[in-house]
């Protein structure tokens, strides 16, 4: 993935054999709803955790966001 691909993405983790290929999620499908399920211990808050750093990461890269440093 190229620097523009991930500007228009965010890290949500890794995935494949031993976990070594980065999944990232279009900020397009970010105002979608989602669903994190499993059991206890399985890393539901880290994810959001994730998620919630991403989102916010990339409201700084974007002017004109709501969150933007930059005008």
């Amino acid at each position: 993935m190229d620097q523009s691909d991930a500007a228009d993405s965010i890290f949500v983790g890794g995935g494949g054999e031993d976990y070594a290929v980065p999944q990232r999620l279009l900020l397009g499908y970010g105002n979608r709803h989602g669903l994190i399920a499993g059991a206890t211990g399985t890393g539901k808050t880290i994810t959001l955790q994730i998620l919630a750093e991403g989102f916010l990461q990339s409201s700084f890269r974007r002017p004109g966001s709501q969150f933007s440093s930059r005008t």
